[in-house]
C-alpha cells in the first residue's frame, strides 16, 4: 500500500522533485503570492476604508476572488501540467519504462495525478494564508468552509484526471494541453447553458453549485441581498437538486456525478496504461457508462415533466420560453445528450480492421469458433443494439413521467412525433455502427461531413440568396438534424391542441407544406443507410473471417518426386 502514498510513490516523488526546482519555483511563488496579497488587499481596504461594507462583510466579498485564484491555480494550471507532463513522457517512451515496473496500474496513476501538478499544489499553499483570515474575519463557519474544499478538490481531481486522459490519447504534448484546457473551459462556459435549460445535473461537474449555495446561505444568514434578484435567483436554484421524486442535497450529488465521471475517465486511462492499442471503453463498461448517462438523465428531467412547482422554477428561469415550448425543448435534449452519448461509446468501442484480424488470429490460437464478445475485436453490432435498449427504456421513463405528471396534458397527435424522433435516432446509430466498422473513423467522420454538414450549408445559402426554400428543404433532409428539428417542431404544434396559447412554428411559413414529406424522406433515406451499413458490416467480417482462415490453413502443397516417386513403365510383353 505505499505505492499509493504520495509522500513514498517513487512516481510521484521523482516528478514532484523535478517540477519543484529551486528557481522556477520561487519565480512562481513570488508572483503568485504578490499576485494574491494585490487583489485581497485591493478588494478588502477598499471596501472598508470607503465604508462601503463593515470588516466582516467585506473579508467575506474578499473570499470570492481568493477562491477564483485558486481555481485558475489547480484546474487551469495543474490540469495542463498534468496533460502536458504525460504526453512527454510517453514522447520520451518513459511511460514504456513505467509499465514494465511491479507497481499496479493504479499506484502508477495515483504517482503521475498527485505528482505532475505538485507545483501547482504549492502555490494553491500560498494562498491559503489570505483565506484563513478572510473565512475568521467574515466568522464564515469553519464546516461549511470544509464542506466547500471537498467539492473543490473532487473537481480538481476529475479535471486533472482529464488532463491525464487527454495526454494519453493526444498525439502532442501542445495538443494535450489545449484538449485539457478546452474541456475546462467547456464545463464552465458551454455545459451550464445546458444546466439552464434543465439538465443541471452537467453544473454539478464543477464547483459552481457548491459555492453559489455557500454565498447564499451566508446572504441569509447575514440579512444582505446587494446580489440582485437574478443572481439570487441563480445561488437560490442550487439550494437542493431535485432527482426524480427526491430532493437531494447539492454536495453529495456533486460527488456522486463527479466519482461517475472521474470513474469513467480512470477507465480509459487505467486500459491505455496497461496497453495503448486498448479501446478506450471496455465493451462491459460502454454500457455501464451509457446506462449512467441514461439514468442521470432522466433524473434530471422526471422533475421537469412532472412536478409543476420545479417546472415553474424553470420557467422563470427561462422567461422567454413558453410552457409548451419548455416540454418540447426537454424531449429533444434527451435525444441530443443520449444520441450523442451512444454514438460517441460506439465510436470508442468499435474495432479497427487491423484489430479484428489480430482477434481472429488470437481465437484461432486458443481454438475458439469466433471472437468472444468481450474482446476489442468483437463487433459492436450487439453492444450497440443493447445500448440502444438502455436509451429507448430511459426514453419510455420520460414519456411516463410526462404522461403521469400534473405539468402538461398530452394530446392525441404527439405520439406519432415522439414514436418517429426515437426511429431516427435509433437508424443514425445503426447507420453509424455500420459504416464505422467497415470504413473506420477518420473515413466515416469525413463522410459525415459530406453527407450531413455540406447540405444544411447548401440550404441555408439557396434560402438566404434565391428564398428557395423547397429545394433547401429537401437537400437539407440528407442531415438527419434537420428531420429531426421538424419533428420536434411538428411535436409542439400537435401539443398545442386546440388551443392557440403558444406560437405555432409551422403555419403560414413555406416550410409548412414539405416539413411532412421532408421527415418521410429522411426516414427512407437513413433505413436504406442502416440497412446499407449492416449489409457492408456483416459482409466484411465474412471477408475478414474467410481470409484469416485460409492463411491460417496455409496453400495446398504440390506434390514433389520424393514424397510421389513415378510409377515404373511397364515391362515388355514375352
Amino acid at each position: 500500500m505505499s505505492s499509493y502514498n504520495v509522500f513514498t510513490n517513487p512516481i510521484c516523488v521523482q516528478n514532484a522533485r523535478t517540477r519543484m526546482r529551486l528557481i522556477p519555483t520561487l519565480s512562481w511563488g513570488l508572483v503568485t503570492l504578490t499576485c494574491v496579497a494585490f487583489i485581497f488587499s485591493l478588494v478588502y481596504l477598499i471596501l472598508t476604508e470607503r465604508n462601503e461594507f463593515d470588516p466582516v462583510n467585506a473579508a467575506k466579498t474578499a473570499l470570492v476572488p481568493l477562491i477564483v485564484v485558486q481555481c485558475v491555480l489547480l484546474m487551469g494550471m495543474g490540469t495542463s501540467a498534468v496533460s502536458s507532463g504525460i504526453a512527454r513522457e510517453r514522447d520520451r517512451e518513459l511511460l514504456d519504462y513505467h509499465r514494465m515496473s511491479p507497481m499496479s496500474p493504479a499506484a502508477k496513476i495515483v504517482g503521475y495525478l498527485f505528482g505532475l501538478p505538485s507545483r501547482e499544489y504549492f502555490l494553491f499553499a500560498l494562498t491559503m494564508p489570505f483565506v484563513v483570515y478572510a473565512v475568521l474575519r467574515g466568522g464564515v463557519p469553519l464546516l461549511k468552509v470544509a464542506h466547500f474544499y471537498v467539492v473543490f478538490f473532487s473537481s480538481v481531481w476529475l479535471y486533472h484526471m482529464t488532463g491525464l486522459m487527454a495526454g494519453m490519447v493526444s498525439r502532442k504534448p501542445w495538443q494535450s494541453s489545449l484538449v485539457s484546457l478546452g474541456t475546462v473551459a467547456v464545463l464552465y462556459l458551454v455545459l451550464p447553458l445546458f444546466a439552464r435549460a434543465g439538465l443541471s445535473f452537467f453544473d454539478f461537474l464543477t464547483v459552481r453549485p457548491t459555492f453559489y449555495g455557500m454565498i447564499a446561505e451566508e446572504l441569509q444568514r447575514s440579512g444582505q441581498d446587494q446580489w440582485g434578484p437574478a443572481r439570487m435567483m441563480l445561488m437560490r436554484q442550487y439550494e437542493s437538486v431535485p432527482f426524480y421524486g427526491l430532493s437531494l442535497n447539492p454536495t453529495a450529488f456533486s460527488l456522486v456525478v463527479q466519482l461517475f465521471a472521474l470513474t469513467a475517465m480512470y477507465h480509459v486511462v487505467r486500459r491505455k496504461w496497461v496497453d495503448t492499442a486498448w479501446h478506450p471503453f471496455s465493451k462491459r463498461f460502454s454500457l455501464l457508462f451509457v446506462t449512467g448517462i441514461v439514468f442521470l438523465l432522466v433524473g434530471t428531467l422526471w422533475p421537469l415533466l412532472s412536478d409543476a412547482a420545479v417546472n415553474a422554477d424553470l420557467l422563470r428561469r427561462m422567461s422567454e420560453v413558453r410552457p409548451l415550448e419548455a416540454q418540447t425543448l426537454l424531449i429533444g435534449l434527451y435525444f441530443v445528450v443520449a444520441g450523442l452519448a451512444v454514438l460517441m461509446t460506439v465510436s470508442l468501442t468499435t474495432p479497427t480492421r487491423q484489430t479484428a484480424r489480430k482477434g481472429l488470429r488470437r481465437a484461432q490460437k486458443f481454438q475458439r469458433s469466433g471472437i468472444p464478445l468481450t474482446w476489442d475485436a468483437a463487433t459492436t453490432w450487439p453492444t450497440t443494439v443493447a445500448m440502444l435498449l438502455i436509451a429507448g427504456a430511459g426514453y419510455g421513463v420520460v414519456l411516463w413521467a410526462l404522461w403521469s405528471g400534473e405539468v402538461y396534458t398530452v394530446q392525441p397527435g404527439m405520439g406519432r412525433w415522439l414514436v418517429t424522433l426515437a426511429v431516427i435516432g435509433a437508424l443514425v446509430v445503426i447507420a453509424f455502427q455500420g459504416m464505422h466498422e467497415v470504413f473506420g473513423q477518420r473515413a466515416v467522420i469525413l463522410g459525415l461531413f459530406v453527407v450531413w454538414v455540406v447540405p444544411v450549408m447548401v440550404g441555408i445559402v439557396l434560402v438566404a440568396a434565391f428564398d428557395a426554400w423547397q429545394p433547401a428543404m429537401y437537400i437539407g433532409s440528407c442531415c438527419p438534424a434537420v428531420a429531426g428539428a421538424f419533428t420536434l417542431t411538428m411535436l409542439l404544434d400537435a401539443s398545442q391542441g386546440d388551443t392557440d396559447d403558444a406560437s405555432y412554428l409551422l403555419i403560414d411559413t413555406p416550410a409548412e407544406l414539405h416539413a411532412r414529406l421532408v421527415i418521410v424522406f429522411t426516414l427512407v433515406l437513413n433505413t436504406a443507410q442502416a440497412i446499407l451499413g449492416q449489409a457492408l458490416r456483416y459482409a466484411a467480417a465474412k471477408r475478414r473471417k474467410r481470409a484469416e482462415l485460409s492463411t491460417s490453413l496455409g496453400p495446398v502443397p504440390t506434390p514433389t518426386e520424393e514424397q510421389y516417386p513415378p510409377a515404373p513403365p511397364p515391362r515388355a510383353a514375352g
